[in-house]
Parts: structure tokens; C-alpha cells; sequence
């Protein structure tokens, strides 16, 4: 479109001077428009790519940790049972579970009176029993426990007793709220005698 005025040519929004008598040597002067006309090559207006750029994805919720297996699961019983919270002077009793179904027994440091003394062979969890089947066990029978010249107890009386297939049922319960305490970690109940696990790895029974 072009308009004219007052020797001023409007072109397509540009506004060109026109050459005065017609003929004139000089060049049309070029007025810039009062609207910018914008360049081609540009993108047209419009949010920046900041702002519809996709949100990061959520984290994926993280699941919480499996509970500890209790005492009616055969994992719970692998490693070494001690009949005492702590290691004093001595080893009290202690039981060692291996995962594939070896047990032993070792009777306290220093004992004194009738009792078990050692013991290997196999153990198998059913419910909330132990069923035990020692090949070698060795029990001190008869006899009793006095004070001799130096104050420590002492056998008086009484001999070793072994035996072959020997089997026995253990039964299990949980530890009181007091008898966890005074030992911390896991504790249970071996036949109404609390113990403590000393330690996860069976083969510690052999070190101790």
C-alpha cells in the first residue's frame, strides 16, 4: 500500500522522501517507521524455554527395611548362644547353630557339679522348638560341687559319661524386658535359661 504525504511516500510502512522536480539526482531518503517491522529469521514472541521445560521426575519412594527374623525362623538361631549377658572371668555355657544344621554345645569354663560338658551333632527348628540329635555328648554325673583349699569350687565325686544319639527338645520362648536389657541384642529363652547371642559366625564357639 502507498500514500503520500506532504512529499513523503508511506511504502509497505516505510516512509521514503520523494525526489523534488522531478528528476532530480539525489536518492530517496529512507525515514525508519515508527512501528518496527520485526526480521523474519526471529522466533516469534513467547514464553522462554525455561519455563516449559518438563519438572523433574520424584524420587521413587524408598520401601522400609524388612523386620528382623524372630526366634520361629531357623536364620534367627545361627551363630553363638551364650548362657550368660557378659563374659566374666570365665565362658558360661554357650551353643552354637550353624545354617546347615550343625550344633555344638560347650559347658562353662571352670565347671562344677553334675551336668552336660560337650556336645555335636544336628539341629532343626519346628515352630518354636529346637529338636536336637547329638552323635558325641559328654555329661558329668554324679558327685558334687565343694570349696577347696584355694576357694574355687571343684568336682568332688562323680565321672564323665559318654553317649552316642542322644536327642533332645529345646524349648524356646522370648526373653523378659529385663533380661534383654542386661545384655542388649538379641536374647531368647533355651528351656526357661536366657541366652545371648555372642556372636553371628557359628565358628566363634571354636575361638572362644
Amino acid at each position: 500500500m502507498m500514500t503520500k504525504t506532504a512529499g513523503w511516500l508511506t511504502i509497505c510502512g516505510v516512509a521514503v522522501l520523494a525526489a523534488c522536480g522531478g528528476g532530480g539526482k539525489g536518492k530517496p531518503e529512507v525515514k525508519p517507521s515508527a512501528t518496527p517491522v520485526p526480521r523474519a529469521s526471529e522466533p516469534p514472541p513467547g514464553p522462554s524455554p525455561s519455563a516449559t521445560a518438563a519438572p523433574e521426575p520424584s524420587p521413587e519412594p524408598t520401601a522400609p527395611p524388612a523386620p528382623a527374623p524372630g526366634r520361629t525362623a531357623p536364620e534367627f538361631w545361627v551363630g553363638v548362644w551364650h548362657a550368660c549377658p557378659e563374659v566374666g572371668s570365665g565362658y558360661c555355657e554357650r551353643v552354637a547353630m550353624w545354617a546347615d544344621g550343625r550344633y555344638q554345645f560347650a559347658g562353662a569354663d571352670g565347671p562344677c557339679g553334675p551336668g552336660q560338658r560337650a556336645g555335636k551333632g544336628s539341629w532343626k527348628l519346628q515352630g518354636e522348638e529346637l529338636q536336637v540329635v547329638e552323635t558325641e555328648r559328654v555329661d558329668w554325673v554324679g558327685g558334687k560341687c565343694v570349696e577347696g583349699k584355694d576357694g574355687m569350687s571343684v568336682n568332688k565325686g562323680g565321672k564323665a559319661k559318654k553317649s552316642k544319639d542322644a536327642t533332645s527338645v529345646v524349648k524356646t520362648a522370648d526373653c523378659t524386658t529385663d533380661e534383654k536389657d542386661s545384655g542388649g541384642g538379641d536374647c531368647a529363652q533355651l528351656n526357661g535359661k536366657p541366652h545371648w547371642r555372642m556372636s553371628s559366625d557359628p565358628d566363634a564357639i571354636s575361638g572362644n
